[in-house]
């Protein structure tokens, strides 16, 4: 995606448009708003995102909801793939009126101030993380003196299935300690592993989710879970009833982006639609008139720097919803925490999503993990022009068949490392789970590509539906310098053995 532009209706009169800028490896260097601001951005060689900035619009550009002064961020990882990233927050609201909602974050350390084991966050600034015997966090605690306490609890299943916040003070003389708890919430779920309810066990209130395959397709309080022909036939939506919400995907997508909002059950329900970035990411909600009744910045890993609002509106990167009691996000089989960039339980896929059982992905600029499984995310090394040096990724059998196909955007990617004629190669192959997206695409011959190259990935396909889970490695050769490799070396591995290999010409 290069440009974006939507005409709504506010106080200053002009369409929303964000334009969007890559280098010639297909990374995300900047994003430009003209409500928001402009957000440039950088990477390391390993394609990760290094560094992250956002410079709001001066006063009188900018809507007064969303005025702040913007913020600056820098990663950094270590040989495990763990996140390591201090931050110079420049995110102090200048003001805010009543209708915006702030969701300001500690500092974050300095790269060196993290502390791991395990590839376990133990401490990350003034927050201190406790793990059971099967690495889910059961406790955090937060601030100098460890005021606030997270409790999580889980099942046989690794669920989790109630959070807790405890508030710990001392009286005024420093000499008694008290401790209040804030709030407590429990979590069910299905056959399938969906999460179909969150109860505040304080006030009672309980809400359901109901799912259509893997998407949450709509969300309702208890008191109002009746469908019947006759209440949706007859019950008029009042005003400002968010009891009851349903939410509708783009259609040909991968199936999480969201396309549209619609309140209420019955007649008077309201419809609203969603305007989403480069990712599927929403950015605003508006009415049917073009007007803004949800806005959020966004930095980098996911985590609200200021948020606009008059309607509810709790979905984020693609497939997660924002729990407001414990700040994490439901990423269907996990919940990730945009503070660290980390979920709080491992991956139940284990090895197969790769080394690092919590990570996030790599570039969350460019990559997504709708469901809390990461993988099929190619780790790409590339070269100072912009070549790609060499991918790795591990497959599943039930990555086999998942994959997309390329669009306009890698195609033209492609052909900008290549020939004009070239065919945009997917790195790994769409029937074994590749995207077809910039990250996933090189330029490549047609004949080879649609040839060869297509035979060996089908004999990969048979390979893993007989053997089960496999690494793959490419490595990619220029004789002749550019950024056209002249041959690619393909290798399956099955643990640790080669058991396929074979050379391309291209």
């Amino acid at each position: 995606m290069l440009n974006q532009k939507v005409r709504v209706k506010d106080s200053l009169n002009k369409p929303i448009e964000r334009h969007y800028q890559y280098n010639i490896a297909g990374e995300l260097t900047q994003m430009t708003d003209n409500y928001k601001g402009v957000k440039t951005f950088t990477h390391d060689l390993k394609s990760r995102l290094s560094s992250a900035s956002h410079q709001p619009y001066s006063q009188g550009q900018l809507p007064d909801e969303l005025s702040y002064k913007g913020y600056h961020e820098h990663f950094y990882f270590d040989g495990a793939d763990n996140l390591l990233g201090s931050e110079k927050p420049l995110d102090e609201l200048k003001h805010a009126s009543s209708t915006a909602k702030t969701h300001g974050t500690p500092k974050a350390p300095c790269p060196h101030s993290n502390k791991l084991k395990a590839n376990r966050l133990l401490i990350q600034g003034d927050r201190h993380y406790q793990y059971d015997q099967y690495g889910n966090v059961i406790r955090e605690l937060r601030g100098k003196r460890q005021h606030t306490e997270h409790q999580f609890k889980w099942n046989g299943q690794h669920q989790l299935i109630e959070f807790k916040k405890i508030r710990h003070y001392w009286d005024e003389n420093d000499k008694d300690f008290h401790q209040t708890v804030e709030t407590v919430h429990c979590y069910e779920y299905d056959a399938f592993g969906r999460r179909i309810s969150k109860t505040d066990m304080q006030t009672g209130d309980k809400t359901l989710f109901f799912w259509q395959g893997e998407n949450l397709i709509t969300e309702c309080h208890a008191d109002d879970a009746d469908f019947s022909v006759e209440v949706i036939r007859n019950e008029h939506t009042k005003a400002q009833d968010y009891r009851c919400i349903s939410y509708i995907y783009e259609p040909g997508s991968t199936g999480f982006r969201p396309m549209a909002q619609l309140v209420g059950r019955g007649r008077g329900g309201q419809i609203y639609y969603y305007l989403n970035d480069q990712l599927g990411t929403p950015q605003e909600l508006i009415t049917a008139n073009g007007d803004i009744v949800w806005s959020g910045v966004y930095k980098s890993y996911g985590n609200l720097a200021i948020e606009y609002r008059t309607v509810p509106q709790n979905l984020r990167f693609q497939g997660q919803y924002f729990d407001e009691e414990s700040g994490l996000h439901y990423n269907r089989y996990r919940y990730y925490d945009p503070y660290t960039a980390r979920y709080i339980s491992q991956d139940p896929i284990g090895l197969a999503g790769g080394e690092n059982a919590y990570s996030y992905v790599p570039d969350p600029l460019a990559w997504i993990d709708p469901l809390g499984l990461e993988g099929l995310c190619p780790d790409i090394e590339y070269g100072a022009n912009g070549e790609i040096l060499s991918a790795k990724v591990g497959v599943r059998p039930e990555d086999l068949g998942t994959g997309t196909g390329t669009n306009k955007s890698s195609r033209e990617h492609a052909r900008s490392l290549g020939y004009s004629s070239d065919d945009a190669g997917h790195i790994l192959g769409r029937i074994l789970g590749g995207s077809g997206g910039k990250g996933n695409v090189f330029p490549q011959l047609p004949a080879v590509n649609r040839g060869k190259y297509r035979e060996f990935e089908k004999n990969v396909k048979d390979y893993i539906k007989e053997h089960g889970a496999v690494d793959i490695e490419w490595d990619f050769i220029y004789g002749n310098g550019g950024t056209r490799p002249t041959q690619i070396k393909y290798t399956v591995l099955k643990d640790g053995k080669k058991v396929l290999y074979e050379v391309f010409n291209n």
